[in-house]
């Protein structure tokens, strides 16, 4: 009996020697570590649904990095991004910091290592709690146009509103049930893209079909509509929730909230500057969805099934075959640029601009939320919870 005490007592010490030997972030790096550069960035973001990686999406970051780079922040210690990265296309060198704690997130060094970087990757997992840190301040990276990226959960961290699970994950079968249930839990901004956020009032939602999330995301928008003006302050499960987020932060302006669904092996890859997006993957399995309503819900209330009727849905897929053709007309473009200007800046800017002349199937607006093939827009109507048609069309 003393001995298997005694046992207990050693093993929790030798736990506890050994955890607090491990430090409260870990670095690793692939390719040209020692000899950093220093490199021309372009501002873009990538969106990514989660499951299979989108190798297009990175691709575009580091084209995006100026071939610079590449910098991988997780909450869990692997490092299989690295090579992936390094490998795909041109990036000088492509790191991994394993954050373990929110000590971590503030570490100078890390601090030095997200600031010297000309791209930044989210992966998944829970990344909302160890990176936020305690006083919100946008790194000079960000400060500086470099391409942001993330997956699943690293992705739903790039949005305005944030759904944090904090008492876990909820399905949308209980959220339509009851939108002020207790796993209904949010949260303010992570990271602000820039003064002028293009994802202002937004909130992500990542393996959107292939774990039936269109009614929570609806829901989502529907609660955070409901609470953000300050018309409703509602008690529930003994939080205030996302009302002490909305008044502790300031948000809610601009209204209306539009919410964004994005399946797996699919990534929306957004140039900052001009908001032209196009959805990159697999072309029978990736799409993405932009709910946009333009009025509150009918009903929206605890203890009771949604009822939002008429909310207007822009569902966006790669479109390869237009794709091609788009190509090819880019391309020309750019030929009759090089011949007349040096500028390849000036020459990539009106490339892009010229996009919705001859792409629009395949490119959305950002910045005005328009675009789209026009046979992918349609309205969803929830009524006491229940779809009155298929959400994903």
């Amino acid at each position: 009996m003393y001995f298997s005490g005694f046992f207990v007592v050693f093993s929790w010490s030798i736990t506890t020697i050994l955890c607090d030997t491990i430090p409260d972030y870990v670095y690793y790096c692939t390719g040209n570590c020692n000899k950093p550069v220093t490199t021309q960035t372009h501002p873009g973001l990538i969106l990514m649904g989660g499951g299979t990686d989108v190798d297009a999406a990175f691709i575009q970051q580091i084209e995006w990095s100026g071939c610079g780079d590449f910098l991988v922040l997780r909450s869990d210690n692997d490092d299989k991004y690295d090579r992936y990265v390094y490998n795909l296309d041109c990036a000088n060198s492509a790191a991994t910091i394993w954050v373990r704690n929110r000590d971590g997130a503030n570490n100078p060094n890390v601090t030095d290592y997200i600031n010297g970087a000309e791209a930044i990757f989210f992966a998944g997992s829970n990344n909302l709690k160890k990176f936020t840190k305690k006083k919100k301040k946008r790194p000079a990276a960000v400060k500086r146009g470099v391409p942001i990226g993330g997956t699943s959960a690293g992705c739903d961290i790039q949005s305005y509103f944030i759904y944090s699970a904090t008492n876990g994950s909820v399905n949308s079968p209980e959220a339509l049930a009851d939108p002020y249930n207790k796993l209904m839990t949010f949260a303010g901004y992570f990271l602000i893209q820039g003064d002028d956020n293009i994802l202002n009032n937004t909130i992500i939602d990542t393996h959107f079909v292939t774990r039936d999330r269109f009614g929570r995301l609806i829901t989502f928008v529907a609660r955070i509509r409901t609470d953000a003006g300050g018309r409703k302050l509602l008690k529930t499960s003994g939080t205030y929730q996302l009302c002490a987020y909305m008044y502790q932060l300031d948000l809610g302006k601009g209204l209306p909230i539009k919410g964004i669904g994005i399946n797996e092996q699919t990534a929306f890859a957004i140039d900052l500057e001009t908001g032209l997006a196009q959805v990159l993957g697999p072309v029978d399995t990736s799409e993405a969805y932009l709910l946009m309503p333009s009025h509150d819900p009918e009903v929206c209330e605890p203890l009771t099934p949604l009822t939002y009727k008429n909310v207007n849905v822009q569902k966006v897929k790669p479109g390869y075959v237009q794709r091609v053709a788009c190509s090819y007309v880019c391309i020309r473009i750019c030929f009759f640029f090089i011949n007349r200007y040096s500028s390849l800046q000036l020459i990539y800017k009106l490339t892009l601009l010229s996009l919705p002349l001859f792409c629009n199937s395949d490119v959305f607006n950002f910045r005005t939320w328009t675009g789209g093939e026009s046979s992918r827009n349609y309205d969803v109507s929830y009524i006491n919870g229940v779809p009155q048609e298929d959400p994903y069309n």
